[in-house]
């Protein structure tokens, strides 16, 4: 943070009252753009029924690992993955180690260019206190929730109190928006590369932008060391970095994605709704969101990261295991523990994971359509002869939203499916096999804990904004209120709601329906 303290002193008043104008008009408006943008994608979705596609591929998600070890305890990062729960209770969740003080928990730092101060979330430890404690807090005096979020494209500080190594895993979707808009202010700035993938900084539209706009010519790029004078060739994958600003002006950073987007953007399964690492990355477990169609079976597919070379993907995929039964469930679980050709993600960079249907062929040579287009770089509608011989993981059982590695120890029933790192997250309702003491995560009874909701009042009340809550047919006798939640409600079976008394077709609730057709119930 040498650069920091540096650079900080020399910030007059002047030029802060400049720089808080600037984030008035600048960063504020877009943000409110952008949630315009939410909000009418909302309403579209109410106003008319969307029709599950029979995708081939999932889009892709990652995990990072950070280390943070003993000898640099404080590390400027970045998550290059988009968490569809971005606070920092879900991306970070219980990693590093808690405390009581400021002086002795470990901290997440953001940098307000506004306010040139940080903003500081503390690790707490919720078992020190008698009242509910959340991991993360804004300070110990009032143990208030932190309500930091992270996002591609910012850098952020982990910081570490203890003299012990310790991993940091950042997961979520592969970035696949076109273009990423950031504003930097007239100031000090924490910013990082807003993609999924490490790149050659002369390749960026950064790097443009200085060669054509003469405002950035006294501009510095500056990594952790905090040395503006140690020359930055590669934007690295989950780095952060200081970006001083010494123009009056802000600059407009628009970055086009580097790689290649061949994945479906309907939403529509298969695709990954939550990735957890479990064990301090000894595995990872995926929640894939499935058709439940008959004779439905999946492929896993895997790059592992490499900080040398640059994301492609459209090509490039190692099968992980292949041609996994889903049995006509909506949800299951699988896990990579490694194997002999594969590392565990804890002893290497980060991992890509990408699903596929290993059940569509469309052009009967044997090879499904995803294992033919991303593992073996074929035309999937052309009968060409394929090699199948791939090395392939082990195998995983699914059971009702939980798996574990074939041969392994215990059985499905004392799995928990609670993901240390969730995105958004699959629950399910039944009105006759579901208990609101359940947590919903799974469509059958797996546990005690593990199993559906019974009313749709419960698993509303149990999701969070970006979940999907699949209701089983049946006769619900209660409202549906969102309260303001972003959640999409998906029927499965003929349904029936009572509201205020009257009893009513499910097309009658003013909430966000996807019906799926009758061939994927």
């Amino acid at each position: 943070m040498r650069y920091l303290e540096e650079r900080r002193s020399t910030v007059s008043r002047q030029t802060k009252a400049h720089v808080t104008g600037c984030f008035a008009q600048v960063f504020w408006f877009p943000w409110s753009i952008r949630r315009l943008v939410v909000i009418g994608a909302v309403v579209a979705t109410c106003a008319g029924t969307r029709v599950l596609a029979e995708n081939t591929v999932s889009a892709p998600v990652g995990v990072l690992r950070i280390p943070v070890t003993t000898n640099q305890s404080q590390i400027l990062v970045s998550s290059p993955f988009a968490p569809l729960d971005p606070s920092i209770e879900s991306a970070i969740g219980d990693q590093l180690s808690p405390g009581t003080t400021a002086e002795s928990s470990d901290s997440v730092l953001q940098w307000d260019p506004a306010l040139v101060d940080y903003i500081k979330a503390y690790r707490a430890d919720p078992t020190a206190y008698t009242e509910a404690v959340s991991n993360w807090v804004s300070n110990f005096e009032t143990l208030n929730p932190s309500d930091m979020e992270v996002f591609p494209g910012d850098g952020f500080w982990l910081v570490s109190q203890h003299a012990q190594n310790q991993n940091v895993f950042l997961a979520g979707q592969v970035v696949l928006s076109d273009t990423h808009n950031m504003i930097v202010l007239p100031s000090l700035n924490l910013i990082a590369y807003p993609f999924s993938t490490s790149i050659d900084l002369e390749q960026t539209d950064l790097w443009q932008a200085w060669q054509h706009d003469t405002t950035t010519s006294s501009d510095a790029l500056v990594d952790q060391s905090g040395d503006a004078s140690v020359q930055i060739d590669r934007l690295g994958i989950g780095q952060g970095y200081w970006y001083d600003r010494q123009a009056d002006t802000p600059l407009v950073w628009l970055e086009t994605r580097p790689y290649p987007n061949p994945f479906p953007t309907d939403g529509a399964p298969p695709s990954v709704s939550s990735i957890a690492v479990i064990n301090n990355g000894s595995g990872v477990r995926l929640s894939i969101v499935c058709s439940g169609t008959q004779g439905e079976t999946l492929d896993i597919f895997y790059q592992d990261i490499s900080p040398a070379v640059s994301f492609d993907p459209s090509l490039g995929w190692l099968v992980a295991d292949e041609d996994l039964p889903v049995n006509e469930q909506q949800l299951i679980a699988w896990e990579d523990h490694g194997s002999p050709q594969r590392a565990q993600v804890g002893e290497i960079a980060g991992r890509y994971f990408l699903i596929g249907r290993a059940d569509i062929d469309s052009d009967g040579d044997g090879t499904p359509d995803a294992r033919e287009q991303f593992v073996y770089g074929t035309d999937p509608l052309s009968a060409a002869s394929v090699p199948r011989a791939v090395a392939s993981g082990e195998s995983i059982i699914q059971s009702g939203g939980a798996g574990q590695a074939e041969g392994g120890a215990g059985s499905t029933n004392n799995i928990t499916f609670r993901p240390e790192m969730a995105l958004a997250r699959v629950i399910f309702v039944d009105k006759e096999k579901g208990n609101d003491l359940l947590t919903g995560r799974s469509s059958i009874l797996v546990d005690s804990a593990e199993g559906p909701k019974k009313t749709v009042r419960s698993g509303i009340q149990e999701a969070r904004d970006g979940d999907t809550i699949v209701i089983k047919g049946g006769w619900y006798k209660e409202d549906i209120d969102l309260s303001g939640k972003d959640v999409m409600l998906v029927l499965d079976g003929d349904l029936d709601i009572t509201r205020l008394g009257k009893r009513q077709a499910s097309n009658e609730t003013h909430s966000p329906v996807r019906t799926p057709p009758e061939s994927e119930r």
